[in-house]
């Protein structure tokens, strides 16, 4: 990646003011046009690089305030109807395959954002009896110490 193109993978990894034109002012920073700067934009969408872009809301100011991070003991030929399945939870922002730990058998993760814990574990529940998976934890969130977006080029 050549400096111009980090500029602009730093820029757009940063909260976009609710300008017109977001764009130019890199751009003219830069030395380049505002069209090259949505070209390369639109380029790494197309490749992948940047799958969407969005808002992030504060869900406890929408009312949100149960986090759970269920543990499941799914078996590995199920993973992906699981993961299926989960994907189109829209109380699920995230959910994750990975190995069990010794003493852990748990290998897949969903992370659960509900309106309080009754919902969350109700949630829980639904999603175990449709899918057959008895042995799982619910892990909710004591405290919140960080949560920011991923920086992938930092400054």
């Amino acid at each position: 990646m050549n400096p111009r193109q980090q500029k602009i993978l730093e820029f757009v990894q940063q909260d976009l003011g609710l300008d017109e034109r977001p764009y130019l002012a890199l751009a003219r920073g830069l030395g380049i046009s505002e069209a090259q700067v949505v070209r390369q934009i639109r380029l790494w969408q197309r490749q992948g690089v940047i799958r969407r872009f969005g808002a992030i809301l504060d869900q406890r100011k929408l009312g949100l305030t149960s986090n759970c991070m269920c543990a499941w003991q799914v078996p590995r030929a199920r993973l992906g109807a699981i993961g299926r399945r989960c994907q189109r939870e829209p109380h699920i922002s995230h959910c994750y395959a990975r190995r069990p730990a010794k003493g852990w058998p748990y290998n897949f993760y969903t992370m659960l954002h509900c309106r309080s814990r009754s919902a969350c574990l109700a949630l829980i529940k639904r999603i175990s009896q449709e899918c057959g998976i008895e042995d799982y934890r619910p892990l909710f969130t004591l405290r919140q110490f960080k949560k920011t977006s991923p920086k992938y080029a930092a400054k």
